[in-house]
């Protein structure tokens, strides 16, 4: 009965490890950077040639927060990587998770932010 109760102990366990397993959730990655938009700490951190993640930023609850959270990510995605975020996709799973694929150049137009608003994934 005891080891019956330790495998019911760590099936749990595990699947939150596994759920933490993108990088952009280790906050002692030294890679990871936090950028304060609008008093919201958004992690950003990059994941691969172009590809950058942001988690955070504030609530996903209400529609109208969940633009104030995407224009966020994208936002400090772009400060950081200093390129323009032009595909984003928001993560089924975690709403406050935001992948992008950035664009460097060496003029970085910001005016076209509203541009890149993400995809929300279904």
């Amino acid at each position: 009965m005891n080891q019956n109760i330790h495998r019911l102990l760590l099936a749990p366990i595990l699947l939150i490890i596994a759920g933490c397993s993108t990088p952009v959730y280790y906050h002692t990655d030294p890679g990871r950077h936090v950028v304060v938009l609008d008093r919201e700490p958004v992690s950003v951190l990059q994941t691969g040639k172009d590809q950058w993640e942001a988690w955070g930023g504030g609530s996903a609850g209400r529609p109208e927060q969940r633009t104030a959270l995407f224009e966020r990510q994208i936002k400090a995605i772009e400060l950081v990587s200093d390129c323009q975020a032009i595909h984003s996709v928001v993560d089924p799973d975690d709403a406050r998770k935001l992948t992008a694929t950035v664009k460097c150049s060496d003029s970085f137009d910001e005016t076209s932010l509203s541009d890149s608003l993400p995809a929300i994934s279904r």
